[in-house]
């Protein structure tokens, strides 16, 4: 019998170091030795479809993971659940994530700092398919169970209303968030959104100043700073906070769209059309920029490259193409 274990552990921890290496493959043969000799070891199951995951066999991983919880509901402190759910997901099994993410929260029972973790996860699972408002009760019910998850329930509990467009209430979590954690630059950047947003810029202008002081490179902030400006009619002002938010990140796509609608509000076309261009460079599936492109074009007399924007921006947004096309055709 001990001679028994000791294989098992053996083929259990030469398992552990394939997959630790990225070895799945060599990991799965080895653990299958491994459950071969001791069918009743969830770990050994866990692992499997935690390797069977990682090869992209959601089938396979989705038999591993539910042997693994048959065995002991509670195997590897829930992530069980969470890996179980992130595969249904995977594969648009969205009821079956919702389930299995529930039935880790039954299992977890007293267990309230893992309790209030799955309840935060099944709220992100419902976010991933648009069930704005059964994430939030998730959250909430998350932070009313444990503090344990604050600071992350409070920052995707604001998202979620941002995603419903509660700004009341989305105010109110990203404040909870900065008083929990004081020094998160982020969420100073998404709260001075939505007091421009709501029409409190001076307000907003502080918070962004606030999240400049946490981290001085912070794109986010410096865009931030370009929304008060236009909000108070500092159209320069804002052109340069774009233009600084776009110097910490290249790459920042509606930093660079944002610059070429004041530019095109100013008058000055070419820049305008230069911002889109790079706007469309960095996404070029970004139905907007193709339509501000298009009326940039408009503005300079060539209705030529307006129409080839149209052409583009059928195939992105109908809507967007149509009022191009009458705006080329007037």
């Amino acid at each position: 019998m001990s001679n028994s274990a000791d294989r098992y552990f053996d083929y259990f921890n030469i398992g552990l170091a394939h997959a630790k290496a990225g070895r799945y493959a060599e990991a799965i043969e080895a653990l299958m030795q491994a459950v071969s000799l001791k069918p009743d070891e969830a770990k050994a199951f866990y692992n499997l479809g935690w390797c069977y995951d990682k090869l992209q066999l959601p089938e396979e991983a989705i038999i591993a993971y539910k042997e693994a919880i048959r065995i002991d509901p509670r195997c590897a402190g829930f992530d069980t659940y969470t890996n179980l759910s992130l595969v249904y997901s995977e594969i648009g099994q969205k009821v079956e994530a919702i389930n299995i993410l529930k039935q880790g929260i039954e299992a977890a029972n007293e267990d309230l700092s893992s309790k209030s973790w799955l309840y935060c996860y099944l709220a992100a699972i419902y976010g991933t398919q648009g069930c704005w408002e059964e994430s939030i009760k998730a959250y909430k019910e998350s932070i009313r169970i444990s503090p344990d998850f604050r600071e992350h329930a409070y920052f995707s509990l604001a998202l979620a209303h941002r995603a419903l467009g509660q700004r009341k209430e989305e105010m109110e979590a990203w404040r909870e968030r900065i008083r929990i954690k004081p020094d998160d630059d982020v969420a100073y950047c998404y709260l001075g959104e939505a007091c421009v947003e709501v029409g409190l810029p001076d307000e907003g202008m502080e918070l962004f100043k606030q999240a400049l002081k946490i981290k001085h490179d912070s794109s986010h902030a410096h865009f931030g700073l370009g929304l008060v400006h236009g909000e108070l009619g500092c159209y320069y002002e804002e052109i340069k906070a774009y233009k600084e938010a776009i110097r910490i990140n290249p790459d920042f796509v509606v930093a660079h769209n944002n610059l070429g609608i004041v530019y095109k509000n100013l008058g000055h076309y070419q820049e305008a059309i230069e911002a889109y261009k790079q706007t469309i460079r960095i996404e070029p599936d970004y139905a907007d920029a193709h339509n501000n492109l298009g009326v940039a074009y408009l503005s300079i007399g060539d209705k030529s490259s307006a129409l080839e924007e149209y052409k583009i921006l059928k195939t992105l947004d109908s809507d967007l193409a149509k009022e191009l096309f009458n705006l080329i055709y007037k």
